[in-house]
């Protein structure tokens, strides 16, 4: 007890001394219609660059690991709760406003399937028990409401206006009427992967299909 208790503490006060490691676990947002979406958003709201996200759906995080040396244990996280699933999708729900820290977020309810909601909380509970800090929701998990974020940090009367121009817009004309993806005609979104954002930047995805890790240089290499 006492061993493991001078174990932390020193780990503790060694990540003072350098900057920690943060981590985000996430599944990408491919579809160009939403990646178009947000840079109109962006473009007609004068929103920052600063306020803008690549398009995802958060998982697990931002958090930072008690024992830094316990990295790969994310790897393994991620791909024991996925090892059952080959391909799943997910679908687009209900346009929502959520109150944050610094403002108030438009985004997009996500509607996962039984697979990914199973091994959604499996990867909750299993990066928990290695997570330094984290946030309220991955100690609550079934709390969270699953979405992709379209624009976030803003004043009540700027969220209103977006959702608004979101509801109207031509891009949700031809994805909600009904459930279906822009022009595509396709209800549903497919998952190719579950992603790791190591400070910011992209660093691993795990491929569902081939239950491999790619690398980010793998992710960005032109066909």
């Amino acid at each position: 007890m006492a061993v493991g208790w001078v174990r932390r503490v020193g780990r503790r006060l060694l990540s003072r001394r350098s900057p920690e490691v943060r981590y985000l676990i996430l599944v990408r947002v491919l579809h160009p219609c939403i990646a178009g979406l947000m840079h109109d958003l962006a473009t007609t709201f004068f929103l920052s660059p600063s306020d803008m996200r690549m398009p995802h759906i958060t998982l697990f995080g931002p958090f930072t690991l008690e024992d830094p040396d316990t990295e790969r244990e994310i790897l393994d996280c991620i791909a024991g709760a996925s090892a059952d699933i080959h391909e799943t999708a997910y679908s687009l729900g209900e346009l929502l406003e959520l109150q944050g820290r610094k403002g108030k977020a438009v985004v997009w309810k996500v509607i996962l399937p039984e697979e990914m909601k199973t091994a959604y909380r499996e990867i909750s509970v299993c990066l928990f028990r290695h997570a330094g800090d984290c946030t309220w929701l991955d100690r609550e998990p079934d709390k969270r409401v699953i979405h992709i974020t379209l624009a976030f940090n803003l004043p009540a009367p700027l969220a209103f206006r977006i959702r608004e121009h979101v509801l109207h817009s031509a891009c949700l004309q031809r994805s909600l009427v009904p459930g279906r993806i822009c022009d595509t005609g396709a209800e549903e979104l497919q998952v190719s992967g579950i992603a790791v954002i190591r400070n910011g930047a992209l660093w691993k995805e795990y491929d569902l299909a081939t239950k491999t890790w790619k690398e980010r240089k793998d992710l960005f290499t032109p066909c």
